[in-house]
C-alpha cells in the first residue's frame, strides 16, 4: 500500500510539473507568434505631406524678389535694344543696317541669356514653392509678381511647373489670376485665352530693375561715378 501510495503520489507529481511545463510552453510560444506577427506588419514611413509648408523667412523672401528682378534683367535690355533699333530708323543715313545689328544683338540677348537664366531662375523657385509654399501677392509678404518667373518656364520644365502649380491653387497658395497666367503661358500662350485681371499688381520700370540689381550688388548697370 505504500509503495502504491508512494507510486500514485508520484504521478499526480509528475503530472502537475507536466501541466505547469505545458503551461509556460504555451504561454511561451502565444508570446512569440505575437511577437512574429507584429514585426512582420510592414514598416510604412512617414511621407511627406505636400500641404504643409515652412514659414518664409526673410532671407527666401528677398531670394524670391531677386530671383523676379533677374528675370527681368534681360528682357528690360532686349526691349531697350530694339525700342533703340526703332529710334535709329529716324536719324540715321544706314538705318537699315544699324537696325539689323540691334536686332542681331537682341536675338542674342533672347537665345544666349533668356534661356539659360529662366532654366535656373525656374529651378530656383520650384524648390522654394514645394518647401514653403508658393509666394502669392496674396499673401503680401513681398511686393514682386513671382508668378512672372513661371511665365518663362522653358518647356523642359512645363510639366513639373504645371503640377506644383495645380497644387498650390487647389491649397489655397495661389490666386485664380496667378495660376491662369502661369497656365496661360505653359498651354502655348493663345491670344484668345488671355486671362484678364491682374487688377493691383505693381510692375516694375526699366529703371526701378536696374536700380535693385545694381544695389544689391548682382549687376552693375551704371558707370561708377
Amino acid at each position: 500500500m505504500a509503495s502504491r501510495h508512494f507510486n500514485l503520489s508520484s504521478f499526480q507529481l509528475l503530472r502537475s510539473v507536466f501541466h505547469l511545463k505545458t503551461t509556460i510552453l504555451i504561454c511561451f510560444v502565444v508570446f512569440l507568434v505575437s511577437s512574429c506577427s507584429k514585426s512582420s506588419k510592414p514598416i510604412v514611413k512617414e511621407k511627406h505631406n505636400p500641404n504643409s509648408v515652412d514659414i518664409y523667412t526673410p532671407d527666401v523672401l528677398r531670394e524670391v524678389e531677386l530671383l523676379y528682378f533677374k528675370d527681368q534683367k534681360n528682357r528690360r535690355l532686349s526691349s531697350l535694344v530694339n525700342r533703340a533699333s526703332g529710334l535709329v530708323c529716324d536719324t540715321t543715313k544706314n538705318s537699315k543696317m544699324v537696325r539689323k545689328e540691334l536686332q542681331s544683338v537682341e536675338k542674342m540677348i533672347g537665345f544666349y541669356l533668356y534661356n539659360e537664366e529662366d532654366k535656373i531662375n525656374t529651378q530656383r523657385l520650384l524648390e522654394i514653392t514645394k518647401r514653403y509654399g508658393f509666394p502669392t501677392l496674396t499673401d503680401s509678404i513681398h511686393n514682386v509678381p513671382s508668378y512672372v518667373i513661371f511665365l518663362h518656364t522653358p518647356d523642359e520644365q512645363a510639366e513639373e511647373v504645371r503640377r506644383v502649380v495645380l497644387n498650390e491653387f487647389k491649397n489655397g497658395r495661389m490666386s485664380g489670376y496667378e495660376r491662369a497666367k502661369i497656365l496661360w503661358h505653359l498651354d502655348g500662350r493663345s491670344f484668345d485665352d488671355f486671362p484678364q485681371g491682374g487688377v493691383g499688381i505693381r510692375f516694375y520700370t526699366d529703371k526701378e530693375v536696374f536700380d535693385y540689381l545694381t544695389k544689391t550688388g548682382e549687376e552693375k548697370f551704371y558707370p561708377p561715378r
